[in-house]
């Protein structure tokens, strides 16, 4: 199987400064005793340098095969259960008083050799001194750059507009109305984006948006011609001398500032637009492009006329939904010549060009210094609410409609969900931290659901575990689907190949840079990507096991605390999951229903309050898969019997979950 190795000669590796390098193999030890004494302190303990990061580190000295040895309470692991794996915490000094083994019986406890990867690894808080994890108390909330809220009131209907983006391949984008953004769950996630592995690093392991997500969510081609050109306007190239003519023939006009243009969306508005960056007029208003091609039917234009407001619409949706960038009220011209001929554009992988941009901006986002975040968010934050429960809003329609026709980032439309209380940066962070095996839903794309999604979706499945440079016009980025295989119902392996460094350029000051020609190399690697796939490889047949061999490895470099100990005692409470934002809700209504009743409340008034109650704590007990604690502690109901006071049909469904 041919490897990038193979098709192109490596880049130097990665400075020492900016990676966290791996420690010889462990030795095996079978027994290892941390144990915290009566008073409730540690025993003493000695701070030495590992070698790792120059970072101090609570030792022991131990006798390891007649030789002194130093080790920490984490080095190495004990064989553990899945569930208990992401509660070790990595990176931190252990405060006095405090031992991250307390919970744990080490009697009898045996550990093989655990191998030590030969490449290097990176950790969050070692990415040039400036990643949001290393500077975490500079960390706020960033402005969304992307928001669908422009694109709900352009709504396509029409049959034959409908046809013609069919033509382009990007029909499905229609589907998508206006979803808010969570930016504190974004937050939350960029803090612990890896930008040198393009994944997220978390207490379960590294995850990633994948090629797979990408087609499932949106509905777009993946599997296609890189989307890239060469240049056709000014320069070498005479097609177009100038952006303005590029527009007067693919959109049949450009802005004008001298032009007066009437909102069509809100009569009596007017505005002038010109053409944006300076004196080179490389992109245009995205408001212009709205007013101007937004109509109610399309039946009466004529075939040229039509094709300018699809191209513009295309156009938009890039702008504004896929690709957007940080000044959200423009769109770069340089994907207009490629949607001169629509049949040909369908051949282009938007797709993989979607998902090297939203890499990049997540690059460029965990600089404390940006202070605004772009790229398709709601592609992150749809991939966040399928694969955990954090910040999820709940469904109002669970299964797509049928016959609809709809990918699957359709069901979180405003209209199809309910509204959800929304946490803090500091809930999203802690609820990261403590995240769980059990918490994550590894592979939500299950059979049934792939058999409700159009064809599209499913289109080039076989490159989904591609390891391939995706290329959005300037920018490469790598897709590493073999670090996340457990994303594809596989066994996750340790035995990964180095990441290879691209070369991640600006087109600032390169407007007559032939790019195609420039990427010639990644072309080439993506052009062989059917030989490129990560077929799974079988670590044991033991698939708790195998997850323990590999928590075993993941744990020895990554970071999983994110945010540092409070100095002093918090003001206020921060709920841990969704369970405790359960409670705490229903503390907070009781307590507003029981406040409105006033001092002389009529009987009338205080039924309807016990009405209102009961029903809340009904819904809790729902949520939360709980029957009523002092019932069952009496003896008089037991888990799956309906409780007193409660409706039937809630009683019916609650059970006691041991591990929620």
């Amino acid at each position: 199987m041919a490897t990038a190795g193979n098709l192109m000669k490596k880049t130097s590796a990665p400075s020492a400064s900016r990676i966290r390098m791996e420690t010889p193999p462990l030795i095996a030890v079978s027994k290892l005793d941390f144990s915290i004494r009566d008073d409730g302190l540690e025993e003493p303990v000695v701070a030495e340098e590992d070698g790792r990061d120059g970072r101090s580190w609570p030792t022991k000295r131990q006798k390891v095969d007649g030789h002194t040895k130093v080790v920490r309470p984490s080095d190495p692991l004990p064989r553990l259960k899945p569930s208990m794996a992401p509660h070790l915490k990595m990176g931190t000094t252990i405060p006095r008083g405090q031992s991250r083994c307390q919970n744990i019986n080490f009697e009898d406890v045996e550990v093989n050799e655990v191998e030590s990867p030969a490449t290097p690894h990176y950790e969050l808080a070692n990415v040039r001194g400036e990643h949001k994890a290393a500077l975490i108390h500079k960390i706020s909330v960033k402005d969304s750059c992307s928001d669908l809220a422009m694109v709900r009131d352009w709504l396509v209907e029409c049959p034959i507009f409908i046809d013609a983006l069919k033509i382009a391949g990007v029909e499905q984008l229609r589907h998508f109305r206006w979803t808010p953004i969570d930016r504190r769950l974004i937050s939350a996630l960029i803090e612990r984006w890896c930008p040198e592995t393009n994944t997220f690093h978390l207490p379960v392991g590294e995850m990633t948006i994948t090629l797979q997500d990408v087609a499932i969510i949106l509905g777009i081609r993946i599997d296609g011609h890189p989307l890239i050109g060469e240049p056709r306007v000014g320069g070498r190239s005479d097609q177009w001398l100038t952006w303005p003519q590029c527009c007067d023939e693919l959109l049949g006009e450009h802005p004008d500032k001298e032009v007066e243009i009437e909102n069509p969306f809100n009569p009596g508005e007017t505005a002038r637009f010109d053409m944006g960056q300076a004196k080179s007029k490389t992109c245009v208003p995205l408001r212009w492009l709205k007013w101007r091609f937004c109509h109610r039917s399309y039946a009466d234009l004529q075939k040229g006329k039509l094709e300018h407001c699809v191209r513009a619409y295309i156009l938009f949706q890039i702008g504004s939904f896929l690709m957007p960038d940080t000044s959200f009220c423009e769109v770069h011209l340089q994907w207009l010549p490629e949607l001169e001929n629509l049949e040909r554009f369908k051949e282009y992988s938007l797709g993989g060009a979607v998902l090297a941009h939203l890499y990049r901006e997540l690059r460029e986002a965990v600089l404390c210094k940006r202070k605004h975040m772009s790229g398709c968010l709601h592609l992150l934050q749809f991939w966040a609410w399928e694969h955990f429960c954090i910040g999820r809003p709940k469904l109002d329609m669970p299964d797509l409609p049928k016959g609809g026709n709809f990918p699957l980032g359709y069901r979180w439309n405003q209209g199809l969900v309910r509204k959800e209380l929304r946490s803090s940066l500091k809930c999203y962070r802690s609820e990261f931290n403590s995240l769980q095996q059990s918490q994550v839903i590894w592979t939500p794309y299950t059979q049934n659901v792939l058999q409700q999604l159009p064809a599209i979706c499913t289109h080039g499945k076989d490159i989904w575990v591609a390891r391939v440079p995706l290329i959005a016009w300037v920018r490469v980025e790598w897709h590493l689907p073999d670090r996340v295989m457990r994303q594809f119902g596989y066994q996750q392996h340790i035995s990964l190949a180095a990441v290879d460094e691209v070369e991640r350029v600006s087109a600032r000051g390169k407007g007559n840079e032939n790019w195609f020609s420039y990427h010639a190399k990644y072309r080439q690697l993506w052009d062989a990507r059917r030989e490129m796939l990560q077929l799974p490889v079988h670590v044991d047949d033991d698939d708790d096991k195998a997850l323990v061999r590999y928590m075993h490895w993941y744990l020895q470099w990554a970071k999983l605390d994110v945010g540092r100990p409070p100095v002093s005692l918090p003001k206020t409470y921060y709920p841990q999951g969704p369970v405790e934002r359960e409670l705490c809700e229903f503390l907070h209504q009781t307590k507003q229903t029981l406040e409105s009743l006033g001092v002389n409340a009529e009987h009338d008034a205080l039924l309807r309050a016990r009405d209102r109650i009961m029903d809340m704590a009904g819904k809790v007990t729902l949520k939360l898969h709980l029957v009523d604690y002092s019932e069952v502690i009496r003896g008089n109901v037991s888990a799956g019997d309906s409780v007193p006071g409660f409706p039937k049909e809630i009683g019916d469904k609650v059970e006691l979950l041991g591990d929620f």
